[in-house]
């Protein structure tokens, strides 16, 4: 697999407010895994909440990760989870985004939801 790293600024509506600060623009590491010419997408999301999760660090854990990612052929994102808990385990957000990007690019391989992949049912 092929990781990509990228960072996006999201200009807020309105200003966010809580006791540790404000945002007016979100800065989110958008993530990319790239296999048989399909990619999948996730996102790890900074936040004033959590000071030791922002972008720079999950860049900085998943740039530490890169080699053991890039030797990987998805075929199950739950055990790409159990192989990278250990080195990603100290940023959870990092290990986060990775899994949703894991998720998206494993349903796109199979051509179908990842909720249809799971047997879950939409009720309406």
């Amino acid at each position: 697999m092929q990781l990509r790293l990228r960072d996006i600024h999201l200009p807020m509506r309105h200003p966010f407010t809580i006791s540790l600060g404000t945002t007016t623009v979100q800065h989110n590491l958008l993530v990319e895994l790239e296999q048989d010419g399909v990619v999948g997408y996730g996102e790890g999301a900074s936040s004033h909440a959590y000071e030791a999760f922002t972008a720079e660090s999950m860049r900085a854990a998943l740039e530490g990760a890169r080699p053991q990612i890039e030797r990987e052929r998805l075929d199950d994102p739950a055990a790409l989870w159990d192989q990278l808990a250990p080195v990603l385990g100290h940023n959870r957000f990092a290990l986060c985004a990775l899994d949703e990007a894991a998720h998206d690019l494993w349903g796109k391989l199979r051509g179908a939801p990842v909720w249809k992949l799971w047997g879950l049912e939409i009720k309406n």
